[in-house]
């Protein structure tokens, strides 16, 4: 569905009767949310220009979901039936995602099409490869209706391991039931007194504070006195897998947040979500087709570059350029045209030469839009070449500094952009075939964060990393890899181990530690001979979350406005949100932040 010219008035001389036209640049999880929350208030009519909008949501990839998306993998030498749906990196949803749980509901999908499972978070002992099993139903916390709807393999014994499991519970009444005498599976310890009491205290302490804290999450987490063991296998990878942030770098204040919300939250806040398949299948796809179906024209394969600012009453066309090379667009010389009280400030978007056809093919090159969303990443807008009238604070070089008022809005946002720097997320597959994932035993709600230091051989590799957990005094340092198991299907399984704030320096060390993680979990049970064979496959992210740090939180630079200032101009992503980390919970509320806004624009029209 191509986009109708834009007429500055009808015949009749109504204004009243234009579509509103939004222009939402980028369909990663921020893109579908504020593009789903404008087409539902369309839907529902009421004063925004009689109920019509026109809402057109552009991605330079071929495909929604930016860096949450699923993928198929086919493991070499398996059938071409027998592809597995894994996710361009795993992700972990939980309970407390309420506005990501929202949404997956208006677009249709159904709860059941989620496994959710009250927390289990193992600290790892020495797996047994015959251990016991456990019969599924007899799981402490496992909905009973999940488990007839998804059958899984019974947990495995592992000797030694310690097992909290948090009940869906709300509140403080989750951390009493918590504390008290489990039935746990055979081969499982509950946590020592101690480590309970420590839990406690640090909460309590948290719950002093009101949940904020400046500096680090190590320091503080440090000056609770918590024993080592505890700090590094619970605290560290629990903080770190939130914020993708190095535990010795972030934000004390986010991770309490984090805390807050899932340990104390409502009911269910800290359990976990798995697709039953994927995230595209579960989630992206499903958002997809009901934007169509309410008729917002999506358009993949298209890279927007530049963004110009124009009076309805010009229509010059001409060229810019951008970083990435010429884009065909609106005029620079806009500025000619003064703006006058009653004028309204329209947008032209120009694009990469390479997305020209495209474009040229949807209706876009020569669509005016009343609003445009930047549903992009700080890193992704510091590409884009914005050219505003002289009136909203351009100097004559052109640069976005000083206005007569003080800077600008817009420029401050941009200013903002260039303090963000990425971390990665690195995640290592293993496929099992359903044989395979029967022995192993490996259930989607056991969460097993894995230290090791030197040096287990993964047999088909030959890198050597110790398989021997090593907990220094105090040593909350790097080496741990959380492990999991992914819903299995008919075509088997997929274990996940991930590598939270990644970097292309280290991805030698990182992709051994997670094959040695993945080693430690799945060779005492398997055996060395059949996991050697296991197919394995690498997902590297370098930029796929902002660093969460405690210098770039507290010096407010965390965050930033859906509005960029100038009329008509906005931006949504998961850095929109305070009090929240990177995340898709925090890109969805984003989304349906900048919603509000652009549409209490359009109200005013």
């Amino acid at each position: 569905m191509s986009l109708p010219p834009f007429s500055a008035s009808l015949p009749d001389g109504s204004p009243s009767q234009l579509p509103f036209r939004v222009a939402v640049v980028g369909a990663g999880w921020s893109g579908l949310a504020c593009a789903e929350a404008l087409s539902a208030s369309a839907q529902a009519g009421g004063a925004i220009r009689g109920g019509r909008m026109a809402i057109t949501l552009i991605e330079a990839a071929p495909q929604a979901g930016g860096r949450a998306r699923g993928l198929s993998w086919l493991p070499e030498g398996w059938a071409d039936t027998e592809a597995l749906p894994i996710d361009n990196g795993q992700h972990l949803l939980i309970g407390a995602y309420t506005a990501t749980r929202d949404l997956l509901r208006r677009t249709g999908v159904a709860d059941e099409a989620w496994q959710q499972y009250p927390l289990h978070w193992v600290v790892p002992g020495a797996a047994h490869a015959s251990g016991t099993d456990i019969h599924p139903d007899l799981r402490p916390g496992l909905n009973p209706g999940l488990a007839n709807q998804h059958r899984h393999q019974p947990l495995r014994q592992e000797a030694h391991a310690r097992l909290l499991v948090v009940p869906s519970d709300g509140g403080v009444k989750r951390l009493l039931k918590s504390a008290l005498p489990q039935t746990l599976p055979a081969g499982y310890a509950g946590w020592p007194l101690a480590w309970q009491l420590s839990l406690a205290k640090t909460l309590a302490r948290g719950w002093q504070t009101d949940w904020s804290a400046q500096g680090t999450a190590e320091a503080w987490w440090k000056q609770q006195s918590v024993p080592p063991e505890l700090l590094r296998y619970f605290w560290k990878p629990m903080v770190e897998g939130a914020l993708n942030t190095p535990f010795a770098e972030a934000s004390a204040r986010v991770a309490l947040q984090v805390i807050k919300d899932s340990l104390l939250g409502p009911a269910h806040a800290s359990d976990t979500l798995h697709p039953v398949q994927s995230l595209t299948a579960q989630a992206v796809g499903p958002i997809t087709q009901a934007l169509q179906q309410r008729g917002v024209q999506l358009v993949f394969g298209c890279r927007v570059v530049g963004i110009t600012a124009r009076h309805h009453k010009a229509a010059d066309s001409v060229t810019a350029v951008t970083e990435a090379g010429p884009a065909t667009g609106a005029d620079p010389a806009h500025s000619a045209h003064p703006a006058k009280p009653n004028d309204a400030l329209g947008w032209f978007l120009q694009f990469h030469p390479t997305s020209q056809t495209k474009a040229a093919e949807s209706g876009l090159t020569e669509a005016l839009f009343d609003a445009v969303v930047l549903a992009l990443p700080a890193r992704g807008c510091r590409t884009i070449a914005f050219d505003l009238p002289d009136s909203l604070g351009r100097t004559r070089s052109g640069e976005y500094g000083a206005a007569r008022d003080g800077l600008s809005a817009f420029a401050q946002e941009r200013h903002r952009w260039d303090t963000v720097h990425g971390l990665g997320v690195t995640t290592l597959y293993a496929a099992l075939r359903p044989d395979q994932a029967a022995r192993a035993g490996l259930s989607p709600e056991v969460l097993r964060p894995v230290s090791v230091t030197a040096s287990r051989p993964h047999p088909e590799s030959g890198s050597t990393v110790d398989s021997t957990d090593s907990v220094a005094q105090g040593d909350t340092g790097s080496g741990v890899a959380m492990v999991l198991a992914r819903p299995e299907g008919p075509q088997g399984q997929v274990i996940a181990a991930v590598a939270s704030a990644t970097a292309r320096e280290n991805e030698a060390e990182t992709h051994q530690l997670l094959q040695a993680a993945v080693s430690e979990v799945l060779a005492p049970r398997l055996g060395d001979d059949t996991f050697a064979k296991i197919p394995l496959r690498t997902t590297h992210d370098y930029q796929a979350t902002w660093a969460c740090t405690a210098d770039h939180v507290d010096s407010g630079a965390a965050w930033g406005p859906s509005a960029l200032g100038p009329a008509g101009l906005y931006r949504a992503g998961d850095d929109l949100t305070p009090g929240y980390p990177a995340c898709i919970e925090s890109a969805v509320r984003g989304g349906v932040q900048t919603a509000q806004a652009v549409i209490a624009q359009a109200m005013r029209k």
